[in-house]
């Protein structure tokens, strides 16, 4: 389960870090969603989880985190068929720039 998470997370930090400087909008948050569902699916194919859920939209992208700049998404996973589902969050925004 360890290497499963820090595989995901590693994905979701390499989707955000490519939004860095687009918008939080619908647009910005649905692409985020698309493209980390795509790579759900593949481990989802590999056995690598069961199943998932993405949330990237306005319930975890409130009005004041879109004016900072700061865009987060939220996956809750499940690894087998009888676990439990494991809430993994990532966020990004401009305090990210170096």
């Amino acid at each position: 389960m360890n290497t499963q998470a820090a595989k995901i997370k590693e994905t979701m930090d390499f989707v955000l870090t490519h939004q860095l400087f687009e918008e939080n909008n619908e647009k910005t948050r649905k692409h985020v969603s698309q493209v980390m569902q795509e790579n759900l699916l593949k481990m989802q194919e590999n056995d690598l989880v069961y199943d998932f859920a993405i949330i990237c939209n306005e319930d975890n992208n409130k009005a004041e985190r879109q004016e900072e700049g700061i865009l987060t998404l939220d996956v809750a996973v499940k690894y087998t068929s009888t676990d439990e589902f494991h809430h993994l969050s990532r966020s990004i925004g401009p305090s990210e720039v170096a």
